[in-house]
């Protein structure tokens, strides 16, 4: 385990367990939602997923011509969020941040060799992950990317962002047809909590999502600004009716982008060997305290 404290702000990463982010406090309180000491790295604060982000059905694709088998999740049938979550990484204080890197050499979980490099900034305002992949590989590669952070509070917090259309899925969680129009119209905020599961991916964010808390007697409100590159073009959002949490996730493809008929459009890019794909993703703090009403 890795720990900082930054001005007002204080990270904890757990490099030998995917470099799974443990613990974000700005001024003592949680702006992601801590992990439990027991919890699975899917239920950490935040994690990395690469070189693909959510499912890939029967964990099996083609590329180039030729048949890809991979390594399903314990328990399931197909493949989930890529290798970085279940390997460790090398981890290092660097100024006001972090940097993680990891080396994969290609195996039966993933066989292109490929490099990663996982870097926290601090400053006054918020954090900055970068996260950037290389093929190291001879062959072009398929690559996404994408992040996980998990925030508390879910039945107070309300979303403001811009979406285009949605990918509705099947039983098992993968996408079956797009929706043109929003699961939910957060273009001027609504509850990120519905009364509906909602797992799905929405295409043409607009990179910026704004999350209010309200503040109420027990809560003195907060507001943060969670804001993306433009590789991150989609955006998941995963909310159960009675959880207490829940995950905006930017990413670079849609679910099971790699079996799609034409990938490229939904997101997946193919790496040449040597390139490397970058992305980014801010947590800002924008408003504390009971000016934040409900």
């Amino acid at each position: 385990m890795i720990g900082l404290h930054v001005g007002d702000w204080y990270v904890a990463i757990d490099a030998d367990a995917g470099a799974a982010v443990k613990q974000l406090h700005w001024r003592g309180r949680d702006i992601l939602a801590p992990a439990a000491p027991y919890d699975s790295v899917f239920e950490s604060s935040c994690f990395a997923m690469l070189p693909f982000a959510n499912r890939i059905a029967g964990a099996a694709f083609v590329h180039a011509g030729q048949p890809v088998r991979i390594t399903a999740l314990p328990g399931s049938v197909h493949a989930q969020h890529g290798v970085g979550w279940n390997r460790p990484w090398q981890a290092e204080l660097v100024g006001d941040g972090i940097v993680l890197t990891l080396h994969h050499t290609g195996d039966g979980d993933w066989p292109w060799a490929f490099d990663a490099v996982q870097r926290f900034a601090f400053d006054a305002a918020g954090v900055t992950i970068t996260l950037a992949l290389t093929n190291s590989a001879d062959s072009p590669m398929p690559t996404g990317l994408g992040l996980h952070p998990r925030f508390p509070r879910a039945a107070m917090a309300q979303m403001t962002t811009g979406l285009g259309g949605y990918w509705a899925v099947d039983a098992t969680k993968l996408p079956d047809r797009f929706v043109t129009s929003p699961m939910v119209d957060w273009r001027h905020g609504a509850p990120v909590r519905q009364p509906m599961l909602i797992d799905h991916c929405h295409a043409d964010w607009n990179g910026v999502a704004r999350l209010v808390w309200p503040a109420g007697p027990d809560d003195d409100g907060l507001v943060i600004d969670l804001t993306a590159s433009p590789q991150l073009q989609w955006l998941h959002v995963y909310a159960e009716p009675e959880s207490h949490t829940f995950c905006i996730e930017p990413v670079t493809h849609r679910p099971d982008a790699v079996n799609a008929s034409d990938p490229a459009t939904q997101g997946m890019a193919d790496l040449a060997p040597g390139a490397t794909l970058s992305v980014w993703m801010r947590l800002a703090v924008v408003q504390v305290g009971t000016a934040v009403s409900r």
